[in-house]
């Protein structure tokens, strides 16, 4: 079996992080029982095709009133200093309406950080986010838009993984559709279980250019890896995305897709339609695989963004060592 990564152990998995589901739940009778599924297994994955009826949305809203005990003062933290006309950057997150995955959000909304701290953000999901966070403080910024139909997908292919090009196809399409790709300098897909720290992001950026940001290139998410661009977090300049927009038809018939996840997808595509990588400027993305959560030591190492964090007292913990070392302790310019 072919290992994408060479170098780590294990099998990259590209986006399987929010997309190993269970089967499609077609009764809202089936909406309590999938929640308490979700609460034993913190693995569980459950997702819904239609809009889940008043008892679940109010069961989750129990599950998700308020933001967890942070040993953070105001929930803030060393954060870093962001240069004057630093690149701008939309974020966006495919998001499974499950427990584990709102509550990873809820950590991220409570702190202010990952998507929340971003120039823009949008939430795209088959059923209102910022209703089942409701009562999580600060879900008035929640900015989503509803995707119908199932967010199943298959798993398998040639590298062991989610094979979900056409679902994020779709997800794509809705960002191009509202011109939101050209809203910004870049634009950054990434998961749930990412911990993002995008306080650190526009300086890395600012390291590139004027006229290397007017190229059509994305940043390799894992420049040792047999392929470049991973899953977890994917960022592209405008002109890629641009380009991308113009070409997604074209790539569609040209690469075979029904056997690869999109991250592969969008590599093969990008080759060709003369997307160029270049690499990261600073420490970027510390992908691990076969793990549900990451080395704690990492928290502390100055990375920008950190794959896996599935499980929300990892993630929350993770943010407190990292918001509470020094920035010159981890290798960061505080300039």
């Amino acid at each position: 079996m072919p290992n994408r990564c060479n170098g780590w152990a294990g099998y990259g998995l590209g986006a399987v992080g929010i997309f190993i589901l269970t089967a499609w739940l077609p009764a809202t009778s089936l909406w309590s029982d999938a929640l308490n599924l979700a609460r034993q297994t913190p693995s569980a994955e459950f997702m819904a095709t239609t809009k889940p009826d008043t008892k679940f949305v109010r069961e989750m809203q129990q599950e998700l009133a308020g933001c967890p005990q942070t040993s953070l003062v105001n929930n803030g933290g060393i954060r870093a200093p962001r240069q004057p006309g630093s690149p701008s950057f939309l974020c966006w997150i495919l998001l499974t309406p499950s427990l584990q995955e709102l509550l990873l959000m809820q950590v991220h909304l409570c702190l202010n950080t990952s998507i929340f701290a971003c120039d823009d953000h949008l939430i795209i999901s088959n059923t209102s986010i910022r209703e089942l966070m409701a009562n999580v403080p600060g879900s008035d910024v929640i900015k989503e838009a509803i995707m119908p139909g199932p967010l199943t997908t298959a798993y398998g292919g040639t590298w062991m993984t989610t094979l979900n090009t056409d679902l994020f196809l779709s997800a794509w399409t809705i960002l191009w559709e509202r011109g939101l790709h050209l809203t910004k300098d870049f634009t950054l897909k990434l998961d749930a279980d990412t911990l993002f720290q995008p306080d650190r992001l526009p300086n890395m950026l600012a390291k590139y250019t004027e006229q290397e940001r007017q190229e059509t290139f994305y940043i390799e998410s894992c420049p040792w890896c047999e392929v470049k661009l991973i899953g977890p977090v994917e960022l592209f300049s405008r002109r890629a995305m641009a380009v991308l927009n113009e070409n997604k038809e074209m790539c569609h018939r040209k690469v075979p897709h029904h056997n690869i996840s999109e991250d592969v997808f969008i590599e093969d595509c990008g080759k060709l339609i003369g997307m160029t990588a270049k690499g990261p400027r600073a420490k970027f993305l510390r992908p691990d695989w076969k793990i549900r959560n990451i080395d704690p030591k990492m928290c502390t190492d100055g990375w920008i963004l950190l794959h896996p964090l599935k499980d929300d007292k990892n993630m929350l913990e993770c943010y407190e060592k990292s918001f509470q070392t020094p920035l010159a302790d981890m290798g960061i310019e505080a300039r």
